[in-house]
């Protein structure tokens, strides 16, 4: 996979913030709230299995059955944890993004170590920055081609 020019996967991703799947929902909501996050990754044995969202945690809390014991974060983590490599383009993302129907994925460096949570929030925020700076780009362009220029001072650009 290749670079994008100018993007860097590991400068939008969010540094990971880990709950073990033995937490239950509520040690994780907490957790969600202390850090102001709205992932976590859960971890088993050290390792991450899964991601968890504050919208997982509050339909698992709604959701149980009354009397019953509050759920842990385990059984209610999006698993795998799907990912893509540091040095993936935002296109590899957004077409994991797409494949899978989510909005979040890790980001592992070339040891397979999990160094960031990359959001679809945080790809679009990045690319409509880049289409509005093309935008900015085009109207400039359109706008020296209807001012007339004095004769003799005729400029081009860089095309």
């Amino acid at each position: 996979m290749t670079q994008d020019a100018g993007s860097d996967i590991r400068a939008l991703a969010s540094t990971p913030v880990t709950v073990d799947a033995s937490a239950t929902v509520a040690e994780a909501a907490q957790e969600l709230g202390k850090q102001h996050v709205g992932s976590l990754v859960v971890v088993e044995a050290g390792e991450p299995i899964g991601l968890v969202t504050d919208r997982d945690l509050t339909m698992a809390a709604l959701l149980r059955p009354e009397g019953s014991a509050p759920p842990t974060v385990g059984p209610v983590a999006s698993r795998p944890l799907l990912s893509v490599d540091v040095d993936a383009s935002l296109v590899d993302a957004t077409l994991l993004f797409q494949r899978h129907c989510i909005r979040r994925i890790g980001v592992k460096d070339s040891g397979g170590v999990l160094v960031g949570v990359l959001s679809a929030d945080s790809v679009l925020q990045a690319l409509g920055g880049r289409l509005a700076d093309i935008a900015q780009a085009l109207a400039r362009e359109f706008d020296q081609e209807r001012s007339p220029q004095p004769a003799g001072s005729a400029t081009f650009g860089s095309e």
